[in-house]
């Protein structure tokens, strides 16, 4: 099928599947996000986002949702016609499934816009949003992976580092978060700030698969002794992602 035919005829095709998808849509015209996703039977995820690219770019709009295990195993992937101009939300809730130990998260999703026209950016506006009984907690789509002839140099980003604060007590335990993509393995050089005083421990983690979410658990990499404080933590590392990362505390 011809990329004019599938944009003309959109309505036409939705039977197609997700593999035949990526085989008639413009990679460059893509903006996307990897999300880890935590699921429970007392909680809901769900994505929720509005669809402005409908008044944007005026232009057809399709949605590729693929949902992944923690080892970046594909369980499940679909796709939907993005039509109406309304924010939409997305129930995550059974489409990944653990296969750790812990049940901090149960895998990752990766949302990708395709549209017909060029997208003004390849970061696109979504939120997960975490539900329980207790409250909800939110975060803005922030990592993802390179489109096709995409240059890091794009973003200015000359220093490969980010930071955050952290808590530490006895009952958090604080954690930082990716999506692997292509490289096989990724250094990370964490330096952690208390007052004046500098803690640095430096890692590599193995990237199995694209899509592997990685989690970093910093009680495991310092030695606390139970103490309790603030502290900010910088990060150096060798990412072939956009490096921003997911981070809190359970």
């Amino acid at each position: 099928m011809e990329k004019v035919n599938f944009w003309e005829n959109l309505n036409n095709n939705t039977g197609i599947s997700v593999d035949k998808i990526y085989s008639i849509v413009d990679k460059e015209n893509r903006s996307s996000t990897f999300f880890p996703v935590y699921t429970s039977e007392d909680s809901t995820s769900y994505v929720s986002f509005l669809n402005y690219w409908q008044i944007n770019i005026q232009s057809k709009i399709i949605l590729v949702m693929t949902y992944r295990n923690l080892l970046g195993e594909k369980i499940y992937s679909e796709w939907q016609i993005l039509n109406e101009l309304k924010t939409y939300s997305i129930n995550l809730n059974g489409k990944v499934v653990t296969q750790e130990i812990f049940n901090d998260f149960s895998g990752s999703v990766e949302v990708e816009i395709f549209s017909q026209k060029p997208l003004r950016f390849p970061f696109p506006a979504l939120s997960l949003f975490i539900e329980d009984k207790n409250g909800l907690s939110v975060v803005h789509s922030c990592l993802r992976a390179y489109n096709i002839n995409e240059c890091i140099k794009d973003y200015a980003i000359d220093l490969p580092q980010t930071g955050f604060d952290v808590s530490i007590n006895q009952h958090n335990r604080n954690y930082v978060c990716f999506v692997g993509t292509t490289q096989r393995n990724y250094k990370f050089s964490l330096t952690l700030r208390v007052r004046n005083k500098h803690f640095k421990s430096e890692i590599t983690l193995k990237n199995e698969k694209y899509g592997q979410l990685h989690t970093i658990y910093l009680e495991d990499i310092f030695n606390f002794s139970n103490k309790k404080f603030k502290a900010y933590l910088n990060i150096e590392h060798d990412l072939d992602s956009f490096p921003r990362f997911y981070c809190g505390f359970t």
